[in-house]
Parts: C-alpha cells; sequence; structure tokens
C-alpha cells in the first residue's frame, strides 16, 4: 500500500514537472498569461532628398516670334548688374522680351526731361553691343503720376522718352527699331491718392526684342 502511494506521489510530481515545462515552452507564465513578444525595431527611412534646383533660363526659345538668345540671355546678366541696388528693375518676359522698369526720380530731376546722371550706366550698357543689329527691337515708353493736367504729363512723358532714345543713338544705336511712346497718366500701376503710389507710378519702361529668323 506504502508503494503505491509512493508511485502515485512520483506520478503527479512528473505530471506537474511537465505542464510547467510546456507553459514555459509557450512563453507563458505558470498562470497562463501570455507575455508580449517585443517587435523588432524598424530601419531608418531613407534620407530626404535635396530640393531639385531651378531650370536654367531656356537659351534660344521662341514664344510669339521673340527669340530668347545667348546675347539677349547675357545683355540682361550685364544691365542686372549695373542697375543692383539703384531701384531699377531688369527681367525676362513671359513673350521673351528684355524690360527695364526704371524710376523717374532716379532717372529725371522733377519736371525736367534731361536725362540724369544715376541712368546713364543702365543706358550706356544697353547701348554697348547693339549698334545696327536690325535683329533688336526697342520700345521706349515714359509714364507720369495723376498730378497736373494731362496736356502737360503727356508732353513731359514723350519728351523724356524722346531724349533717351537721342542718348542711346548718341551711343552708337543705330538700329532704325526705336520707338518712343509718352503716356502721361494713362496707365498706372498703383493709386495716385497716395505718395508712394504716385512714386510707382512715375517711371520708364524700355524693353528689348530680338526678332526670330
Amino acid at each position: 500500500m506504502f508503494a503505491d502511494i509512493a508511485r502515485f506521489t512520483t506520478l503527479a510530481c512528473v505530471l506537474g514537472a511537465l505542464a510547467l515545462t510546456g507553459c514555459a515552452d509557450k512563453g507563458g507564465s505558470p498562470t497562463g498569461q501570455v507575455r508580449p513578444v517585443p517587435s523588432a525595431p524598424k530601419p531608418p527611412g531613407p534620407a530626404a532628398s535635396p530640393a531639385p534646383a531651378p531650370p536654367p533660363a531656356r537659351i534660344n526659345s521662341v514664344v510669339q516670334g521673340n527669340l530668347w538668345s545667348q546675347a539677349m540671355e547675357e545683355r540682361r546678366a550685364s544691365l542686372e548688374k549695373v542697375s543692383t541696388g539703384t531701384g531699377i528693375d531688369v527681367g525676362r518676359t513671359e513673350d521673351n522680351q528684355l524690360r527695364m522698369v526704371i524710376p523717374n526720380d532716379l532717372a529725371f530731376a522733377p519736371h525736367s526731361v534731361t536725362v540724369g546722371a544715376a541712368l546713364r550706366p543702365l543706358l550706356d550698357t544697353l547701348a554697348s553691343g547693339l549698334g545696327t543689329n536690325a535683329e533688336i527691337q526697342v520700345a521706349i515708353t515714359a509714364h507720369t503720376d495723376g498730378t497736373g493736367s494731362d496736356p502737360q504729363n503727356n508732353t513731359l512723358s514723350l519728351e523724356r522718352a524722346r531724349n533717351v532714345r537721342e542718348y542711346l543713338i548718341g551711343k552708337g544705336v543705330l538700329t532704325p527699331f526705336i520707338q518712343v511712346s509718352g503716356r502721361g497718366a494713362r496707365d498706372p500701376i498703383a493709386s495716385n491718392d497716395s505718395a508712394a503710389g504716385r512714386t510707382r507710378n512715375r517711371r520708364m519702361e524700355i524693353t528689348l526684342r530680338e526678332t526670330a529668323k
């Protein structure tokens, strides 16, 4: 009888040990709770790509019959350089024209039609290389603010545009395609009700276009 009890006790111990071993193999605890399995760390994502560089200016493109050549691009760069810090805006239009917007307060003394000293470096650079280039057309348009009468403003703006043309001719620009226009106060880009607006309206615009062959 005592032998039977010993065998029974030994069998119970063996079964209990096997049960605990099974729980440990499944990652559990003796109470049957499941232990969470830690997740593997995620690999670092790819490094952010640098922002793409802006495309270079398209050379020898034609828009509305206007050619933007290498010579025109070089002319734009030289005019932009000489205009740095002066308030003169130099740029390329959407239809491939080279445009300069010049404040009249920089180019002329008040009520004067004489080309001012501050404008001459730009005109000298503009004249350089033009010569008798028949492919280049130049348009000079002068504007005033809204003060004064229309006849006075129209006359003042036209005389200023003509004098800029004469200055370019005096520097050797012999192309016959120099157009001048005095618009007076007819094309404002700001309100004439404020001093700042009137200053913006007093301006001269010079555009160059190279016709495509």
